[in-house]
């Protein structure tokens, strides 16, 4: 694991919602695939953080975006 701090923990999250976001506006199968490369790759990343601060909130809205993105993954 790697220990972060709150603001960078709370900053990945928000990163993964923007992806998501991101997800439902490719218009073609190139962009989705370009798209979940760069998914895989901050995914794996951000699998790693840890955060001794990061409250139980923040826990499952990490969790939460993460699955989402993870489901948008799996449907394309």
């Amino acid at each position: 694991m790697v220990e972060v701090n709150i603001a960078k923990f709370r900053n990945a999250t928000d990163d993964l919602r923007s992806l998501n976001r991101e997800f439902k506006t490719c218009a073609s199968d190139k962009e989705r695939q370009n798209l979940a490369d760069s998914v895989n790759r901050k995914l794996g990343e951000y699998s790693k953080y840890s955060c001794a601060r990061a409250k139980s909130d923040d826990i499952e809205s990490f969790d939460r975006a993460k699955i989402t993105l993870l489901n948008q993954l799996e449907t394309s």
